[in-house]
């Protein structure tokens, strides 16, 4: 399982990797897992200046993708708002992203789920 952070929508060099685990080995099933995000100070965030300015206000996504043998299996989106926490800066950016002063808010409840096939062995 990888988790990408979405640093701009024209251009996926932006894109960056936050976390990458391996699952298993499991045997013949079906499974649930639960994958929690924990906000600490060591927790990997996105690495701003690998961002272009214009795109870190506003509206982006978060991936988490699923693999089995190299091959994706099912992505789920997050889509995640990243503005101002004053209502002041939100009205009257500055001229130069202050980046100390952002927060994000991720829409946890309504993931965009896709699944793709997949010939996993039997």
């Amino acid at each position: 399982m990888e988790t990408f952070y979405v640093g701009s929508a024209e251009d996926e060099t932006y894109d960056h990797l936050l976390e990458s685990v391996l699952v298993g080995p499991v045997n013949v099933g079906t499974y649930r897992f639960a994958f929690q995000a924990i906000s600490t100070d060591a927790a990997k965030t996105p690495d701003t200046s690998r961002i272009r300015e214009e795109d870190v206000i506003g509206v982006t996504v978060l991936l988490l993708i699923c693999s089995y043998l190299g091959q994706e299996f099912v992505r789920v989106g997050y889509y995640a708002n990243n503005d101002y926490d004053d209502e002041q800066l939100r009205e009257e950016p500055p001229p130069k992203v202050l980046i100390e002063k952002i927060r994000r808010n991720i829409l946890s409840d309504k993931p965009m789920v896709t699944k793709f096939l997949h010939k996993f062995p039997p």
